[in-house]
C-alpha cells in the first residue's frame, strides 16, 4: 500500500467510525510515581492553531527565517530608498481678510466667526473649481508642461485630489500648495491657478460690487419717486373724506352702518306685511271665483228661507194641503175614483209647492249676490293695500340702496387709506434700507481689498520631507524582514507537527505511556564515557525508558501484554531507537526478552548490535529456519535479538498470509517479553499486518518532525485492523526525566 493511499485516510475514516480509547491512560511522572491523564476522544480536540503552535513554529526555524529576513529587509529597505520618489511642494499665501469695512452696525463675535468659516469655504471651494482650474490650464506654457500631460485627459480632476487649499491655524491666511516630482512645473502651476483665482473671482467679486452699487442707486431713485407719489395720492385721500384719522373713520362707518341695518330691517318687515297682503289677495280673488263658478252653500240658503215670510207661509200651506190631501186619501173607498174635491186639493198643494220653490229660486239669487258682493269689496280692499305698501317698499329700496353705497363708500375710503398708509411705511422702510445699503456698498467700494496675494509660489529649494522616505524604507525593511520569517511559520503550522506529548494526548486522543529527551548525536555516541554530563545523558535517557518499561510490565501483569509492536507512522520518528532501548530497559528488569527486527525492508538492528543481517526473521517467514534457531546473544543479560534477515517477494507474502503469528507464538513460549521493531504505517503494509497478532502497539513519536494528520491517519488504519489499544512514547527535547541537567 502506498503513502498517498495511507495518508488519504485522514479525511475519510475507513469505516466512518471514531477510534475508541480509553477516557485516560496512565503515564510516569518524574519521580516514577504513576499518575492518570485525561485522553481526548480522537478527532475530538481542538483544529485550530494557537499562540503556542507559532512559538514552536518559530523555535523550529527561527535561525533560517531570521536569516532570510535580515536578507530580504535589507533588499526591500536599500530598494524602497532608492525607488521612493522624491517630491517637491511649491505653495503660495493668499490674505483672506475675516471682517470688510462696512457702516453696518458691528456683528457679534460669533456671527462673524460663522460667516468668516461660510467665506473660507466658499474661497476654497472656488480655488479648486473646474472654472478657475481650466482657466488656469488654458494657457498654452500650462498645458504643455510634462505633469500636466501624463495626467491628460483628466488633468482637471488630478488638479482637484491634489491641489492641497487650507487655512493654517484658522487664520486669515489661505495656502495654495501642490506637490510634485519636477520642482519647476510645480511651481508654474500653483503661480497659474492661484492668477486664474484672483482674475476670475476676485477681481469679478469687485466688478460685481459695481455693479450691484449702481443697481442699489437706480433702485433706490425709483423707490424714492413711488414714495413720492404714493404720499401724494394719500394727501388728496384725506382731503376728499376730511381725515385721515383711523378712529374717526371707523366711528364714521360705524354710524352709516347703523342706518343701513335700520332701513334694511324696516324693508324686511315691509316686505314681509306685503307678501301676507298678496297672499290675501290672491285668497279673496279665489273665493270671489269660486262664488261666480259655484252653487250657493245649503246652510246659507235654508238660513235665509226661515227668516223670509213668504217663505214661511208657503211652506205652511204646503204642509195644510198635504195634510187634508192625507185625510181625504184615508176616508175615500179603495178602487173607486177620486172626487172632484180632492183634485182641488191637489192643485193647491202643487201650486203652492211652485211659489215655494220660485221664491226658494230667488233667495238663492240674493245670497249669491251678497256673497259676491262681499268677496268683490275685500278684493278691491286687498288691492289697495297692496299698491301703497309696494310704493312704500319702492321707497325703502332706494333709502337702502343709498345708505348700502354710503357705507361701502366709506369701508373703500377707510381701506384705502389703511392700504396708502402702510404701503407708505413699507416704501419708507424699504427706502431706508436701501440707503443704508447704498452707503454700505459705497464704503464697501472704497475700502481695501478683502482677498489679496501675500506670497507668490517660488521653486523650492529641497523636496520633502526626506524623513518620511527614511521611514517608509525603515518600515519596508521591517516588512521584508517579517514576511519570510511568517511564511516560514506560516508552512511550518500548515504541517502540524507534534510539539508536545500533551498535544499527543488532548489533540489527537492517543495515550502517552511515556516521553524520552532528545539526545544530542555526540552525547549518544559518548554515553558510556566517563565524562560527567555524558553520564548525565545517560541516566536521563535511562530513567525516561525504564519509566516506558515499567508501564509495559504492569500491563503484563494485568493484561498478560507480552508482545509489543513498536511502530511509527511514517519513517525517522526514532522506532527503531526506541524499541531498542525498551528491549534493553526490560532485560535490565531481569526480564527474558528478546527484540525482533521486522523492518524487514530497512534493517537496523543488526548493526545497532553488530550481527549478521541474516539468516532472520524473513527466512523464519519463508519456512527455511525455525525462529528459535535464529535468536542471536547481544552480550547482555536477559536480552536476545532476531535480525531482519534478507528480506524479499516471498517473505513479504508469507508475512501478509499470518505466518506472522506462528512465530509469536513460538517467541511467546520461551520469553517473557517480545519487542517488535516494525516498519513504519503509513509508507507499507508490514506492520499493519503485525499489528492483528501482538498484544500492544506503541507509536513512537517525535517532536518537531512528526506530523499530527500523518499520527491519526496511521491511528485509524490500526483501527480498520482491529487494534484499539494504541499507545505512544514522544521523544521530545521539553520532556525532563528524573537526572536531568541544566543547558
Amino acid at each position: 500500500m502506498s503513502t498517498k493511499d495511507d495518508t488519504s485516510s485522514l479525511e475519510q475514516p475507513t469505516n466512518g467510525q471514531s477510534l475508541v480509547v480509553p477516557r485516560t491512560a496512565p503515564v510516569t511522572t518524574r519521580d516514577g510515581e504513576w499518575t492518570t491523564v485525561a485522553v481526548t476522544p480522537r478527532g475530538a480536540g481542538p483544529h485550530h492553531a494557537d499562540a503556542s503552535v507559532y512559538l514552536h513554529a518559530l523555535r523550529r526555524h527561527w535561525l533560517l527565517g531570521t536569516l532570510l529576513g535580515v536578507i530580504c529587509g535589507a533588499v526591500v529597505g536599500v530598494s524602497a530608498w532608492f525607488l521612493l520618489p522624491r517630491n517637491y511642494t511649491a505653495e503660495s499665501l493668499i490674505q483672506v481678510r475675516m471682517r470688510e469695512d462696512t457702516v453696518v452696525t458691528p456683528k457679534s463675535t460669533f456671527a462673524v466667526q460663522q460667516e468668516f468659516d461660510v467665506y473660507k469655504n466658499t474661497q476654497r471651494g472656488w480655488l479648486t473649481s473646474p472654472f478657475v482650474l481650466t482657466t488656469a490650464l488654458r494657457k498654452p506654457e500650462i498645458s504643455n508642461l510634462a505633469m500636466i500631460q501624463r495626467e491628460k485627459p483628466n488633468e482637471i480632476v488630478w488638479l482637484q485630489d491634489h491641489l492641497v487649499v487650507k487655512f493654517p491655524g484658522d487664520a486669515e491666511i489661505m495656502q495654495v500648495s501642490l506637490t510634485d516630482r519636477d520642482p519647476k512645473e510645480v511651481t508654474d502651476v500653483v503661480r497659474a491657478v492661484v492668477e486664474a483665482y484672483l482674475n476670475e473671482i476676485v477681481d469679478s467679486e469687485k466688478a460685481e460690487r459695481n455693479r450691484r452699487f449702481n443697481e442699489v442707486s437706480q433702485v433706490y431713485r425709483d423707490k424714492e419717486e413711488e414714495t413720492r407719489k404714493k404720499r401724494a395720492a394719500l394727501t388728496a385721500l384725506a382731503q376728499q373724506l376730511k381725515t385721515t384719522d383711523k378712529e374717526t373713520l371707523s366711528v364714521q362707518q360705524q354710524v352709516a352702518m347703523q342706518r343701513y341695518g335700520e332701513y334694511r330691517a324696516q324693508l324686511s318687515r315691509l316686505q314681509f306685511e306685503l307678501s301676507k297682503i298678496r297672499g290675501d289677495l290672491v285668497a279673496a280673488q279665489e273665493m270671489l271665483k269660486r262664488i261666480d263658478q259655484g252653487a250657493v252653500s245649503e246652510l246659507d240658503l235654508q238660513e235665509l228661507i226661515q227668516r223670509d215670510e213668504i217663505c214661511r207661509a208657503c211652506q205652511q200651506m204646503i204642509a195644510q194641503l198635504e195634510q187634508v190631501a192625507g185625510e181625504q186619501d184615508r176616508v175615500s173607498i179603495p178602487g173607486a175614483t177620486n172626487s172632484s174635491h180632492a183634485n182641488q186639493f191637489r192643485q193647491k198643494l202643487a201650486a203652492s209647492q211652485a211659489q215655494f220653490d220660485a221664491r226658494r229660486a230667488e233667495l238663492a239669487e240674493l245670497v249669491k249676490g251678497a256673497k259676491r258682493a262681499e268677496a268683490q269689496e275685500k278684493v278691491d280692499d286687498l288691492t289697495v293695500r297692496v299698491a301703497g305698501q309696494e310704493a312704500d317698499e319702492s321707497k325703502l329700496v332706494e333709502e337702502v340702496k343709498k345708505q348700502q353705497e354710503e357705507v361701502e363708500l366709506i369701508g373703500k375710503s377707510f381701506v384705502e387709506v389703511q392700504m396708502a398708509q402702510q404701503e407708505l411705511a413699507s416704501l419708507e422702510e424699504s427706502l431706508a434700507k436701501l440707503s443704508q445699503e447704498k452707503e454700505a456698498l459705497g464704503v464697501e467700494l472704497r475700502a481695501q481689498a478683502r482677498v489679496r496675494l501675500r506670497q507668490p509660489a517660488d521653486v523650492p529649494p529641497a523636496y520633502d520631507n526626506p524623513r518620511v522616505n527614511a521611514a517608509v524604507s525603515a518600515v519596508a525593511c521591517l516588512v521584508g524582514l517579517i514576511l519570510p520569517i511568517s511564511g516560514i511559520i506560516w508552512w511550518d503550522v500548515r504541517k502540524r507537527r507534534i510539539n508536545s506529548s500533551e498535544e499527543v494526548a488532548k489533540g489527537l486522543g492517543v495515550p502517552v505511556i511515556g516521553s524520552i529527551p532528545i539526545v544530542p548525536g555526540r552525547a549518544i555516541r559518548r554515553l558510556n564515557s566517563p565524562g560527567a554530563k555524558n553520564q548525565q545523558w545517560n541516566v536521563r535517557l535511562t530513567e525516561s525508558i525504564d519509566s516506558i518499561a515499567a508501564k509495559l510490565l504492569r500491563d503484563a501483569a494485568i493484561d498478560q501484554t507480552h508482545v509489543v509492536l513498536i511502530t511509527s507512522a511514517v519513517s525517522g520518528e526514532g522506532k527503531t531507537t526506541l524499541a531498542t532501548q525498551v528491549a534493553m530497559s526490560l532485560a535490565r528488569a531481569g526480564r527474558r526478552t528478546v527484540l525482533v527486527d521486522f523492518d524487514l525492508r530497512r534493517p537496523a538492528i543488526d548493526k545497532a548490535f553488530q550481527l549478521p543481517l541474516h539468516p532472520g526473521v524473513s527466512e523464519a517467514l519463508c519456512g527455511e529456519k525455525e525462529i528459535l534457531d535464529l535468536v542471536q546473544p547481544t552480550g547482555m543479560k536477559n536480552l536476545s535479538v532476531v535480525t531482519a534477515g534478507r528480506c524479499d517477494v516471498h517473505a513479504l507474502q508469507a508475512l501478509s498470509s499470518g505466518v506472522d503469528e506462528r512465530l509469536f507464538e513460538e517467541l511467546r513460549a520461551e520469553y517473557e517479553f517480545v519487542v517488535v521493531d516494525g516498519s513504519p504505517i503509513l509508507p507499507v503494509a508490514d506492520s499493519r499486518y503485525l499489528s492483528q497478532h501482538v498484544d500492544a502497539v506503541v507509536l513512537s513519536i517525535f517532536r518537531d518532525f512528526s506530523r499530527a494528520p500523518k499520527v491519526m491517519a496511521a491511528c485509524e488504519i490500526l483501527e480498520t485492523f482491529g487494534v484499539h489499544n494504541v499507545e505512544a512514547v514522544v521523544t521530545s527535547a521539553s520532556e525532563d526525566g528524573y537526572g536531568a541537567i541544566e543547558r
